[in-house]
């Protein structure tokens, strides 16, 4: 009973871990994209019109920058969401296999029912005469291959 209370206990922690490992991915890519929004606000503030008389890389370098912190926090959202949450699952899983050994090492040892049984003497003279009386069969019967054969005597004599 207090046994299966504690797998119960255990695996209600490993879903715990998982959801907490995921949680802490997902306020990091709200914080990325907190910093995205930050960087198009500064991009669209200092936005300028050309006019018409000015080069064509214009506000070239902004727009760079803009979609340089995307590309950044894109970055670290995949990495949250890919490696980082592996290896939580990892953790969680050798966490949650730990404490069932420790849940298993606290049931004790299994009963135990009198002493083992003795077995009884092996036979090995009857297999050996089985082995011998296999071999004098085959070699019987390559005697009876490589001896001729004689045509039986026929006597043609008749008596009347």
């Amino acid at each position: 009973m207090i046994y299966e209370k504690t797998l119960d206990t255990n695996v209600i922690g490993f879903s715990r871990t998982l959801s907490d490992a995921v949680v802490a991915a997902k306020y990091n890519q709200g914080k990325g994209r907190q910093e995205v929004e930050t960087a198009a606000k500064i991009y669209f503030s200092k936005k300028k019109s050309d006019g018409g008389g000015r080069s064509t890389r214009y506000g070239l370098n902004d727009y760079k920058a803009l979609l340089g912190k995307k590309a950044q926090v894109e970055g670290i959202d995949r990495t949250n969401f890919t490696r980082n949450i592996a290896y939580a699952q990892t953790g969680a899983i050798r966490q949650y296999q730990t404490a069932n050994a420790k849940a298993r090492e606290a049931l004790g040892f299994p009963p135990q029912f009198g002493m083992p049984t003795m077995l009884p003497p092996k036979d090995y003279f009857t297999g050996t005469l089985q082995l011998l009386q296999t071999g004098l069969s085959i070699a019987t019967s390559f005697q009876g291959l490589t001896t001729p054969k004689v045509p039986p005597v026929v006597n043609n004599t008749y008596n009347f």
